[in-house]
């Protein structure tokens, strides 16, 4: 998280314009190797012969979500600029997911930062909506692979509300043209790699966990 990420200069030649990047650009690639980490964990979750896997995947999401949704319901300001995109809270559906598989929640913990304005706010929606990306890939290999019917006891609520497009580029817009000053995007920057923490926290007590490079902070 240096200040060269944050400022996206990238050294073009003399007669050209430095590059300066989108705030997502920069939030892609501060916490790029925790989100290497959690990928890696979750790694082949598909192919295997059980749900195991999944369940992690469930019982992480649900635990996270429910620290950082909350911080995003109420905040006036992230609404002003990102509400119009149809974001969702899907917490209720990982409860469904949660409740129908019969998985016991994770041991909640803390969100560190206690100011969450507006950059925070943008950290933590990348953080939650950027892995509604992913989730949305891991949907289309259920259907492909037919788990449903390889495992029949699975609950896929969260996955079926995650592959509906849900604004999350033009979102990304414009938060980026809101919050422009380095100082921001800095903050930005320690908001999401902050959640990202504590999606590393919540499957650090799960199963297998120490053998994917994955420790408790």
């Amino acid at each position: 998280m240096t200040n060269h990420a944050l400022a996206g200069s990238l050294d073009p030649p003399s007669n050209e314009q430095p590059t300066i990047r989108s705030l997502r650009q920069i939030l892609r690639m501060g916490p790029s190797q925790q989100h290497a980490r959690l990928d890696r964990f979750f790694d082949g979750m598909t192919e295997t012969d059980r749900p195991d896997l999944y369940h992690c995947f469930i019982q992480m999401n649900h635990r996270c979500h429910a620290v950082l949704e909350p911080l995003l319901a109420d905040h006036r300001a992230f609404a002003a600029v990102a509400g119009a995109n149809r974001r969702k809270d899907l917490l209720r559906e990982l409860d469904v997911d949660m409740r129908r598989m019969a998985l016991s929640p994770l041991e909640a913990i803390a969100y560190p930062l206690r100011q969450i304005g507006l950059p925070e706010a943008a950290g933590i929606a990348y953080v939650l909506d950027g892995s509604r990306l992913g989730a949305r890939f891991i949907h289309r290999d259920f259907m492909a692979r037919d788990l449903a019917r390889e495992w029949p006891d699975i609950s896929t609520a969260y996955l079926e509300a995650a592959a509906i497009a849900d604004g999350f580029r033009e979102q990304m817009v414009d938060l980026s043209a809101t919050i422009v000053s380095t100082r921001h995007r800095a903050r930005a920057l320690a908001a999401a790699s902050a959640a990202f923490t504590l999606f590393e926290t919540a499957i650090a007590v799960l199963p297998s966990a120490s053998r994917q490079g994955i420790v408790a902070s």
